[in-house]
């Protein structure tokens, strides 16, 4: 005696329909539709051009911070910017060269203050008042009077212009001219030469020390 449903009861092709069509749907399910690819498609164009249209940084890009001294706007690497500070007046050193404004004391430290201006010969300039752009290198400490201080710009050191003749002594001192003619110092030669480092005052008098 058999059990079950007769074969003539079932419906063959309604069955291998329903089964057609769940495959169907499974495969629809793992293959997007072209809708979708077309949107797919589209964001990644999309984040192709957004990548190509962001601007190259250069490689020898370096941040400045610029400062007016002498009335006129100068810049050197952030990197050697220990700290911008207001500042009393420098305490003067007794037969100091003409470019040491003097010394102050920064936390304890007697740090020597360079008057830019009378370093690199410009007679009659009046000495700048406004903050210290305090710099340092291998443990060394310096500062530069300046009359007010402008703020932090990237520039590529591959885009400086050369100095122009009109800037005459101590051009070592320089990397060349932003486009917008700030002139950027290369504050490590401050550093190369000793003397500008060597003015010291300690306990209310004042002198120099040898390199």
């Amino acid at each position: 005696m058999s059990t079950g449903t007769p074969d003539r009861d079932i419906d063959w092709n309604a069955m291998h329909a329903r089964i057609r069509a769940a495959m169907d749907g499974l495969e629809r399910g793992f293959e997007p539709d072209q809708a979708e690819v077309d949107r797919r498609l589209r964001e990644r164009a999309e984040r192709l051009a957004r990548a190509t249209q962001a601007p190259a940084v250069p490689r020898d890009e370096i941040r400045i911070l610029e400062f007016d001294i002498g009335g006129r706007r100068h810049a050197v690497d952030s990197r050697l910017v220990r700290e911008v500070t207001p500042s009393p007046p420098p305490t003067r050193v007794p037969q100091a060269p003409a470019w040491a404004a003097g010394v102050v004391h920064l936390r304890g430290e007697i740090v020597t203050v360079l008057d830019f201006s009378a370093l690199t010969g410009c007679a009659g300039a009046e000495p700048d008042d406004g903050p210290l752009v305090v710099l340092h290198q291998g443990g060394r400490v310096l500062a530069l009077a300046s009359s007010a201080v402008q703020g932090l710009h990237p520039v590529a050191r591959s885009s400086l212009d050369p100095v122009p003749a009109t800037v005459h002594g101590h051009r070592r001192f320089y990397l060349g001219v932003t486009e917008q003619g700030a002139l950027v110092l290369d504050a490590g030669a401050f550093f190369e030469d000793g003397a500008l480092t060597g003015i010291v005052a300690a306990d209310g008098s004042a002198g120099t020390r040898g390199n």
